[in-house]
């Protein structure tokens, strides 16, 4: 009866939820793509890396290629569901020509990818904070979101 408003592979997701999926196959590919480093303070990852959901899972789940980041594990323990201040450096990581690794990583793992959809979620949200919105910028930091800075980054994605 919806079909024109929502595709046949997202309605048992609207009805029901999305399930969080395991990362394993693509932890190894995304870590290689960060040069073993953690996406948040950039210090090299020596033990197992974690995949994290820039975009976190409690506020839109999102299992895409193009929402995934490795982690060490003090970072993804301290940012927990917090919104990142490294949305610049998300952004950067997954356009133009570096927006193809992700497609080829999604490619060989059989991994999902829907970047249109991903960035919109991350634009939806970001776009529309107050200034002075607390941001996870490392370890327990945070920074204040500056609107004019996040529409500046972000309202060019997907250019």
């Amino acid at each position: 009866m919806n079909r024109d408003v929502i595709d046949d592979s997202r309605v048992e997701e609207f009805l029901f939820g999305t399930q969080r999926i395991p990362t394993d196959p693509v932890r190894e590919p995304l870590r290689e793509l960060q040069n073993d480093r953690c996406f948040y303070c950039a210090k090299p990852i020596s033990h197992e890396a974690d995949v994290d959901h820039f975009f976190p899972w409690a506020r839109h789940p999102d299992n895409g290629i193009e929402n995934l980041v490795v982690i060490d594990r003090r970072c993804n323990n301290d940012k927990r569901d917090f919104l990142a201040a490294a949305e610049e450096r998300w952004r950067e990581s997954r356009i133009g020509e570096a927006g193809l690794r992700f497609a080829d990583i999604a490619n060989i793992t059989k991994w999902e990818t829907h970047p249109q959809r991903t960035f919109g979620a991350v634009r939806s949200i970001y776009l529309r904070m107050p200034s002075g919105q607390k941001l996870c910028l490392r370890d327990r930091d945070f920074v204040n979101a500056d609107r004019k800075a996040l529409a500046d980054t972000l309202g060019l994605m997907g250019n």
